[in-house]
């Protein structure tokens, strides 16, 4: 387990240089001059220009790519951003723990509510409590955050008054960012729920549990939950990778400040430092959400984690039979 823990960190080495010059050949060629944006239209062409080559704008294309790629992997820099001259890596992390926050409240959410719908509309198969859950979940795939978001304001906020529209301060200003952003989460975890149980409750060790006189819900909840789990663990990884995406439309909507507005901001300003900080960041965090779900697929599924435990034992083996036939030369 721990060999295949350091492999896994080691191949997202390739994702992250990856991900780095992409996002900084893409800045690179963006329209728009950051050194105009903070002179000023005021500004005269040598000021500009003088501008230019303080921020190192006036070098070549591969000289600056060696050159950020030396301060993000070497030196673990990612600059400093144009808009306000501070460190990018900290104002990343003074605001990624509200973008964090709506996301795991989110797929929380979108557990605690899309796995229930999902096994009712498995169990009830083309009943109408089937064909209910799967158009709520429909809607659900079709909306968009944003939009949602724009409702539940005008519903629960103007009309109603009974939360806040915007900003941060008490747990009240979240709850609806989360409820808009896990929308899209409870509709595609109750699909994938839905679409595993089918496959299970068919399988003979499920007619066989109910010929043993199990009752209904230790049927459905202990036996074919439990192996109807993989694909749910799966969706549920990208489904936190998803959210912090929607996270960041949400924070726009909410005006919370979060790395999803500040990233807006950026982009309005030609922050470049900023911008390729923050999705550098952000393809770090699931990627490494992704190897804590491959991780828990272990602890979940006896069989993947009995092939861990079977590839050491066979190579215990190999080593002990190597090492009895040294001895008996």
């Amino acid at each position: 387990m721990i060999r295949y823990i350091i492999k896994r960190l080691l191949l997202m080495i390739p994702v992250i240089l990856g991900v780095t010059i992409l996002i900084f050949t893409i800045m690179y060629f963006t329209p728009g001059d950051p050194a105009q944006l903070i002179m000023g239209p005021n500004a005269s062409l040598e000021q500009i220009e003088a501008k230019r080559a303080e921020m190192g704008l006036d070098q070549p294309y591969f000289t600056r790519l060696l050159n950020y790629l030396n301060d993000v992997f070497i030196h673990g820099d990612l600059g400093k951003s144009y808009m306000n001259n501070r460190s990018v890596s900290g104002d990343i992390l003074d605001r990624f723990p509200r973008t964090a926050l709506i996301a795991f409240v989110s797929v929380l959410l979108s557990l605690i509510v899309g796995i229930p719908i999902g096994i009712t509309s498995a169990v009830g198969q083309n009943t109408w409590r089937d064909r209910v859950a799967m158009v709520v979940s429909l809607l659900g795939v079709s909306m968009p955050e944003f939009w949602l978001g724009l409702m539940l304001v005008i519903l629960f906020s103007l009309k109603l008054g009974w939360l806040p529209p915007s900003g941060i301060g008490t747990p009240a200003h979240f709850i609806l960012p989360c409820v808009a952003c896990s929308f899209f989460g409870v509709a595609g975890m109750a699909r994938q729920t839905r679409s595993s149980m089918l496959e299970v409750i068919r399988a003979d060790y499920i007619t066989t549990a109910r010929a043993k006189g199990l009752g209904e819900i230790k049927v459905i909840y202990r036996h074919a939950l439990r192996n109807a789990l993989i694909p749910i663990i799966t969706i549920t990884g990208a489904a936190f990778g998803m959210s912090l995406g929607g996270a960041l439309v949400i924070e726009t909507v909410f005006s919370i400040p979060g790395l999803g507005l500040y990233m807006c901001k950026a982009i309005n300003m030609r922050d470049y430092p900023a911008i390729q900080g923050s999705v550098i960041f952000l393809a770090i965090a699931f990627s490494l959400v992704m190897l804590i779900t491959d991780l828990v697929y272990a602890l979940v599924d006896p069989r993947i984690r009995s092939q861990y435990q079977g590839k050491r034992k066979a190579s215990r083996h190999v080593f002990r039979k190597v090492g009895e036939q040294n001895g008996s030369e």
